[in-house]
């Protein structure tokens, strides 16, 4: 049913038709005044519906005998064109509002998620760039340990080498007083 209280077209409504002999002329009026013609004014046809009755008369306008809250507040069921479709704007725009709510909220909570990720990814960079400094730290650690024991390898082999010499120096001597004996030749 219409937020307004338009009247309902049944399939097959039950008509009457009732003649008043006086033929007024419709009364101009202004956008906020409305027509005061008798009821009986033209040709009027009658209508009952579950929503209540209706009286159509050749002017074109509808007054229900059922009426809806608004009408009630308005107090009588005639309504400008200009004024439906005014309210029909007001009621699209205020849709329209409610949609784009809904929607810069699902937006809100989609930047709120982006930067919770955001900050995870942040926390997980620091972490990995700790780790890698700290990896860095026992390589560099790790190798001035080698290069030690590689230094102390090395004074080891330049010892080792000094004292190959030394032996070889005292060989050689022996080797020479060696060579003095035996020259008795027996």
């Amino acid at each position: 049913m219409p937020l307004f209280s338009s009247p309902r077209r049944d399939a097959s409504p039950e008509t009457h038709h009732a003649r008043d002999d006086t033929v007024h002329e419709p009364r101009k009026h202004g956008l906020f005044q409305r027509s005061r013609s008798p009821v009986g004014a033209g040709t009027v046809s009658a209508r009952s519906s579950a929503s209540g009755s209706s009286v159509s008369s050749s002017h074109g306008r509808t007054r229900s005998g059922g009426r809806g809250l608004l009408s009630k507040l308005r107090g009588d069921g005639d309504v400008d064109p200009s004024i439906l479709e005014a309210r029909e704007r007001v009621m699209d725009a205020e849709q329209a509002e409610r949609k784009a709510d809904r929607a810069l909220e699902q937006a809100r909570l989609r930047v709120r998620e982006a930067r919770l990720r955001v900050e995870e990814a942040r926390g997980h960079a620091k972490r990995v760039e700790r780790e890698a400094e700290e990896d860095a730290r026992r390589a560099r650690i790790k190798q001035a340990y080698a290069k030690e024991v590689a230094k102390r390898r090395e004074r080891e082999a330049e010892e080792d080498a000094r004292r190959a010499r030394i032996k070889q120096a005292h060989a050689k001597e022996v080797a020479k007083r060696g060579e003095g004996l035996g020259r008795h030749g027996v």
